[in-house]
């Protein structure tokens, strides 16, 4: 699901996912991901672990990636990514341009983490700065530049 892959393609013995999986879990991601593409819900994005820092908008600017962390994981992805939303729009005056809350592969349960692109930098500096009660949820929330995957160097891996 989280590679956006159709689910209603059939294979040469003309078999859906659906047919073929293996087990009651995996059938009931696939029967959600059918239910989803029928009410019209915008299918997940790829994950975003590997995109650049700093992404070009359709306009051509330049806009800068937040990593926010300590996220509540017990909420619905829906539920928390209103809430993140709301959070950011309170703490910097607007909401971010693009939203990308990380979720589990399988279970499609919130990791507790997200990315939030920002094409004003004073707006990504405020949040930055830290400075507010970035409470959500009953933790603290934790606001900062996203630096790209980080790797172990030298590390015996």
């Amino acid at each position: 699901m989280e590679a956006c892959a159709t689910v209603e393609k059939r294979n040469k013995a003309k078999q859906t996912a659906m047919d073929v999986a293996a087990g009651n879990g995996v059938q009931r991601l696939l029967r959600r991901a059918v239910t989803r593409r029928a009410a019209g819900v915008p299918q997940a994005t790829p994950s975003a672990a590997f995109k650049r820092i700093a992404t070009t908008t359709e306009d051509g600017c330049r806009s800068q990636r937040l990593r926010i962390e300590a996220l509540p994981t017990r909420l619905s992805p829906d539920l928390l990514e209103g809430h993140v939303r709301s959070l950011l729009r309170r703490l910097a005056g607007r909401p971010p341009n693009r939203l990308e809350l990380a979720l589990h592969p399988v279970t499609g349960a919130p990791l507790g983490y997200a990315y939030a692109d920002y094409d004003d930098p004073a707006r990504a500096a405020r949040l930055l700065r830290g400075d507010f009660g970035g409470d959500l949820g009953g933790t603290t929330v934790r606001i900062a530049p996203w630096g790209g995957p980080a790797w172990r160097h030298g590390a015996g891996c």
